[in-house]
């Protein structure tokens, strides 16, 4: 095998790889916002999660975060929301989305810490973009 040819095997292997590095950020995120579904949200985070939702902020737990966003939905329906970036280290990881509602355009980012083996939201931030 020549040079280039063993290149392009390291490129394909790096490239089949590289969804593999962010599988366990959890899918059912993006299909929660997505859906407007606070339920799968909330069993996607931790015990306490930290919402920063425009110009609120709180420290809440799981049943009270999954009213603020129930809420949140409720005033801004959802139309659609595209998942834009995410990735992960060994105990943390993120999401960055555009939610797109009938009252604007919003950036979302989820973080995320390990728990118990698997990543769960202990912050989420929802910020008006100017789109």
């Amino acid at each position: 095998m020549g040079r280039n040819m063993i290149s392009l095997w390291c490129v394909m292997l790096l490239m089949a790889a590289s969804p593999l590095m962010a599988q366990n950020i959890p899918e059912e995120v993006a299909s929660a916002f997505r859906k407007a579904n606070p339920d799968a949200l909330s069993r996607c985070t931790g015990s306490q999660v930290e919402l920063l939702v425009e110009s609120y902020t709180t420290q809440t737990g799981r049943e009270a975060m999954t009213r603020e966003m129930a809420r949140f939905f409720a005033d801004h329906p959802v139309k659609d929301f595209t998942l834009k970036h995410r990735g992960k280290r060994e105990e943390s990881g993120f999401l960055v989305g555009i939610l797109t509602t009938s009252k604007g355009t919003f950036r979302v980012n989820c973080f995320f810490k390990k728990e118990n083996n698997q990543y769960v939201i202990h912050q989420i931030r929802i910020e008006k973009t100017n789109d």
